[in-house]
């Protein structure tokens, strides 16, 4: 009998998360800011975490656009992750950018992991990695902000529930 290759399933950042991304409770989150373009429209909430993403992150931001000329029942959603409560050291951030690569492997730019220019990276405020998650239009960041420090975020994660057969549940 032959042997069965079967390529290994890309982890979906989602399974990593104590945060339940699909319930939406407006009176949880605290409307931060509204961008309101001709064709867009962009609401930016945020909430505090009962408890911390990965030990790091003590906030959660969602930025919702809505298209106002193509109406469907899909919302785009970014999702970003801060820690609020303290600057985090280099450490920390050197752990959980490998951390990320070790779960989703070269970023966009073919890094493997933390190197020596990262360091410097943070000092300037140029710090930055994009992954995909490998469920169509959707992919992760991290990056390193003089304003907010260490912000990790999932972009389209609509798409990426999408591909699990979930949705965001708007409630009131």
């Amino acid at each position: 009998m032959g042997t069965f290759s079967f390529p290994m399933k890309q982890p979906n950042i989602l399974d990593y998360l104590k945060f339940d991304v699909t319930s939406f409770f407006e009176g949880e989150y605290k409307e931060i800011n509204t961008i309101d373009t001709p064709a867009i429209q962009i609401v930016e909430f945020e909430k505090k975490l009962l408890e911390k993403e990965f030990d790091i992150f003590d906030s959660v931001r969602l930025l919702v656009m809505f298209d106002k000329y193509i109406i469907t029942t899909d919302t785009h959603i970014n999702m970003a992750f801060r820690a609020r409560k303290r600057r985090l050291s280099t450490e920390e951030i050197k752990n959980f950018t490998d951390f990320l690569h070790g779960r989703f492997g070269t970023d966009d730019a073919q890094r493997k992991s933390w190197s020596e220019e990262d360091e410097g990276a943070i000092k300037d405020y140029s710090f930055g990695r994009i992954w995909p998650t490998g469920t169509g239009e959707s992919f992760i960041s991290l990056t390193y902000k003089e304003t907010v420090g260490l912000e990790f975020s999932i972009l389209f994660v609509n798409n990426i529930l999408e591909s699990m057969g979930k949705k965001i549940e708007f409630l009131h």
